[in-house]
């Protein structure tokens, strides 16, 4: 059956004597994005990515070489891009939900796991073979392990970004204990308060932010909106009686050395606005930043941990009216900084 469960031709194996012969799948319709291939093993691969869900792969059988049977259609699950590979003694650590039963190896396979927070789980294992269970598990802390699933689990979406540098990575800098989460918030809080000044520092975001600039006129093609490496940008403005918005094709965006400058799209010109009393006319919001930690540059995380560090082994440093930033550290931010 296969590490993954099942080949494509398992169905066709029909006893002993099917070992001295040739079987052949001829895939003669598929749902996949291109077309795909069996392999010996009858596992199978397509080059282009399919998406989540169940795909189907219509074959011809060949045995020896001879057509057999009518054509078949075989139903391929495909998961989320994320997988983990974990043998389990008894429970399943896993963080997220299954998209599917997972077959799990039995306990008999020796092999055990350490975690950091109790695991639930439904279903039973069995002590003599592997069995095939639906799983629902929470998880917290950090899984050990050793082995590999008998089917490959696929977990839901990754967490979402939220800041360069993680709690654990933040701890294990300041050498705090991991398993001690008294200061967890604080830390948390900490980080966040370094991320911020070095923002302030360089002139960059280091998470993905949508920061928005108030106008009370339409700005010039020349005038600097300050927040750096837009990804988008997207515009309303007072019209008298409502905020309405505008056409992303009524209108050019660029980033341009620290900031970002928008402009009406060329022949176009400006709509006009609402009077106001007091109080902005035009809202232009910016989306910038880095999508995931891989995007921000290693001196900056460098600096967020060297930063959180001095403040948490240094309470006196972090007292109000005395939080600064270390000259010293912010020499590592010096590539980062956006002059203007």
């Amino acid at each position: 059956t296969g590490l993954y469960g099942a080949g494509l031709l398992y169905n066709d194996w029909q006893d002993a004597s099917d070992n001295t012969r040739e079987l052949r799948a001829l895939v003669t319709a598929y749902s996949t994005p291109a077309a795909p291939v069996v392999n010996e093993d009858g596992s199978i691969e397509s080059w282009a990515v399919p998406a989540d869900g169940t795909h189907t792969v219509t074959y011809q059988l060949y045995v020896d070489g001879v057509a057999t049977g009518a054509p078949v259609t075989a139903s391929v699950l495909v998961g989320a891009a994320t997988g983990i590979n974990v043998t389990v003694t008894g429970t399943a650590p896993h963080a997220g939900a299954y998209s599917a039963a997972a077959a799990v190896a039995a306990p008999s396979a020796g092999i055990g796991v350490t975690v950091a927070a109790t695991v639930t789980h439904a279903g039973a294992f069995s002590a003599s073979a592997v069995l095939t269970v639906s799983i629902g598990v929470t998880v917290g802390g950090t899984v050990v392990h050793a082995g590999s699933y008998s089917a490959v689990a696929a977990t839901g979406a990754p967490p979402p970004f939220i800041e360069p540098v993680t709690l654990v990575e933040a701890k294990t800098a300041a050498r705090l204990d991991l398993a001690d989460a008294g200061m967890d918030a604080l830390i948390e809080g900490l980080i966040t308060m370094a991320r911020e000044q070095a923002e302030q520092i360089t002139g960059r975001l280091y998470r993905d932010t949508t920061e928005r600039v108030e106008l009370t006129d339409w700005p010039a093609s020349a005038d600097m909106l300050y927040v750096a490496e837009p990804r988008a940008v997207a515009v309303t403005y007072w019209d008298g009686a409502a905020w309405a918005s505008l056409n992303g094709a009524a209108f050019e965006w660029a980033g341009q050395g620290a900031g970002t400058v928008i402009a009406p799209a060329v022949g176009g010109s400006w709509p006009a606005l609402g009077d106001r009393a007091v109080g902005a006319r035009v809202r232009v919001d910016i989306t910038a930043g880095p999508t995931s930690a891989s995007q921000v540059a290693e001196s900056v995380k460098l600096y967020i941990k060297a930063l959180v560090s001095v403040w948490i082994n240094n309470p006196d440093a972090a007292q109000r009216g005395a939080m600064q930033t270390n000259p010293l550290f912010e020499r590592l931010l010096d590539r980062e900084r956006l002059w203007h």
